[in-house]
């Protein structure tokens, strides 16, 4: 007999929904879009991640890194500062904004983990009895953004995450999850 088993992988982009009208008067044109790509290694409990931030204004830019290995980061295609030990990205302009990054997190081996109750979990859990991503998982922005998320997560688990569209795709590596939310966060 085959154990059926469901897994889950929980996203929380942002803390609270903002409407345009709370947002300080922000039209759509003047809040950045934020889209996130991420894929999982549960042998190393880690993601690789790819953040591609659109500034439509010219701002001080400051991305929180928290603890997650920063491989690459660029606006418009030049190198921009990353203070390792502050876990900050800094740059000074409008356009792309591109992060390369991978995390590693509590796993079966590390102990703590507590997944019939992923709600608790600080700091995340990326292992093969199941995926919890809260916290300090992505860049994050000061201020509101629109967020568009993409997971590729390996067969037998399940996406979720805030969004009004959600299409899944399968491919080779697994399936392919695509959240669209088109309400600004902060």
């Amino acid at each position: 007999m085959t154990e059926l088993r469901s897994i889950l992988l929980i996203f929380a982009v942002g803390a609270f929904l903002v409407s345009p009208a709370s947002a300080g008067g922000s039209d759509k044109g003047s809040i950045p879009e934020y889209r996130l790509s991420v894929s999982f290694n549960l042998q190393e409990n880690s993601l690789k991640g790819e953040a591609l931030i659109d500034f439509p204004e010219t701002a001080k830019i400051s991305v929180s890194t928290g603890r997650l290995a920063i491989k690459s980061a660029s606006l418009n295609g030049r190198p921009v500062e990353y203070r390792k030990d502050e876990g900050l990205i800094q740059a000074y302009g409008k356009g792309r904004l591109e992060i390369r990054y991978e995390g590693v997190f509590a796993g079966e081996k590390s102990g703590g983990e507590n997944l019939e109750n992923a709600g608790v979990v600080r700091g995340g859990i990326v292992s093969s009895r199941g995926i919890s991503l809260t916290g300090d998982w992505y860049p994050s922005i000061n201020g509101l953004a629109f967020y568009k998320l993409s997971a590729l997560v390996p067969t037998g688990f399940t996406a979720i995450s805030e969004a009004d569209e959600i299409t899944v795709r399968e491919t080779p590596a697994g399936r392919e999850y695509s959240f669209a939310f088109p309400h600004p966060l902060n």
